[in-house]
């Protein structure tokens, strides 16, 4: 495959993703140091990522393959056209790149090959957006993007045809940097200070969320439950070396176990991701999860270990207030201290009881803040399809007991913990 591949101007570079109130303002201030270059007279952009519905794909690789086009389309469609392929990968905000030129077929090809072990991979999300291009006027090393009018699709299996499931109406920012001019990268940070901007996770996460909202309000139609818990919840806390756990604990629940199983209603595994902003105001702490050009507050408080009938130690009852999305510019973080800040990324499928009629969610978390991450696994009540719902905590108890045991039963690498995400940060 080497005489398919493309140069890539940045091939080892830095990504920061920011939202801004006033990007045009912004980009006015970049003028006497960066210009405007066009990479296509195409300035619309097409990207498919390449994943299945087990979400197999690890959370810190992209597989992407895109195209520049005449214009945003409502309805986009798998043809054999030619691609840029890119195989990314890289913790936090650092990557590497490589791409390639190859026609769809190619690139499912070479996808698949060089990534069997994630089982069969076909382009799976997709978004269309605008793009522009700015670098600096005598200098390398720094790129900035300015994406608007971005929409999310995706593929059921077996379909070429994409259905629109999420847009953006907001701007995002991207800089990508590899070894920049200390004097243009001075100026750019000069400039940033100027502006309060909010961090943002990719546009292939952001597909994610919006399929993942997707799956849900269509399985709500066929069968409606009851969320019977009210201001707070009952979870378990598991700590795990990666996400392979996870992959395996959901083939094990698929063939069923003990009473739990996946339902048929909704089998599907969900893939999300937030930036969680932990603030300080006024001597009380809450959460602010970012998702796009909003946030939810959520306060948490009162963290109580239940007893559990197997010592497992690692049941947690707290109180829990989420509220409703608002603004980021609203005035929300007025008066408020910033204190910690992580990145969360998600995979989790459900299981119900057969024999209560109650279902809990699986998790995968991957943490990350500037120094460290961390992977942990939660089960977690989530509702019931009682009607009435009857609430009763010692059933749900044995629930989250039996199917946290049965985790860690299978995987020798799994400790029990009751450490919460704000404790890990060190809040």
């Amino acid at each position: 495959m080497k005489q398919n591949e493309v140069t890539v101007d940045l091939p080892n570079r830095t990504e920061t993703r920011i939202i801004l109130q006033d990007h045009e303002t912004f980009l006015n201030r970049l003028e006497p140091y960066f210009r405007r270059i066009r990479f296509s007279d195409k300035e619309c952009v097409h990207t498919l990522y390449f994943d299945n519905d087990s979400h197999t794909v690890p959370f810190d690789l992209s597989l992407k393959a895109r195209r520049y086009i005449d214009g945003i389309k409502e309805h986009p469609v798998l043809d054999n056209d030619n691609y840029f392929v890119e195989i990314k990968g890289g913790k936090r905000e650092q990557k590497h790149k490589r791409r390639y030129e190859l026609s769809l077929s190619q690139a499912k090809g070479v996808i698949n090959e060089q990534f069997s072990g994630l089982g069969e991979l076909r382009p799976y999300v997709s978004t269309q957006y605008r793009r522009q291009h700015y670098v600096p006027k005598d200098s390398v090393g720094i790129r900035i993007t300015v994406d608007t009018d971005v929409c999310y699709y995706f593929f059921p299996e077996g379909s070429s045809n994409g259905f629109l499931i999420g847009n953006e109406n907001y701007p995002r920012l991207e800089i990508k940097e590899s070894n920049p001019n200390p004097e243009i990268n001075e100026f750019l940070q000069e400039v940033l200070k100027e502006f309060p901007a909010f961090p943002l996770i990719s546009k292939k996460f952001s597909a994610f969320n919006f399929l993942s909202s997707h799956l849900k309000i269509e399985s709500r139609k066929k069968k409606s439950f009851n969320k019977d818990l009210c201001g707070y919840e009952i979870e378990s806390k598991l700590i795990v070396e990666s996400e392979d756990v996870f992959r395996y604990m959901r083939d094990m629940f698929e063939k069923g176990i003990m009473q739990f199983q996946i339902p048929a209603y909704f089998p599907f595994t969900t893939e999300s991701a937030s930036i969680n902003r932990y603030y300080m105001r006024n001597g009380d702490v809450f959460k602010a999860m970012l998702k796009g050009n909003r946030a939810k507050i959520i306060t948490k408080s009162c963290d109580r270990i239940l007893s559990d009938p197997e010592n497992l130690g690692c049941l947690i009852k707290r109180n829990e207030e989420k509220g409703k999305y608002a603004y980021l510019w609203s005035g929300l973080f007025d008066n408020a201290d910033l204190i910690g800040e992580l990145r969360r990324k998600r995979k989790a499928f459900w299981v119900d009881n057969v024999e209560t009629d109650r279902f809990y969610h699986i998790t995968v978390d991957l943490c990350e803040s500037q120094e460290k991450d961390m992977y942990q696994m939660e089960v977690e009540y989530t509702g019931t399809y009682k009607d009435p719902p009857v609430t009763d905590e010692n059933e749900i108890i044995r629930d989250i007991t039996d199917i946290t045991k049965i985790i860690i039963n299978k995987n020798a690498n799994v400790q029990p913990s009751i450490t919460t995400k704000a404790e890990w940060l060190g809040i």
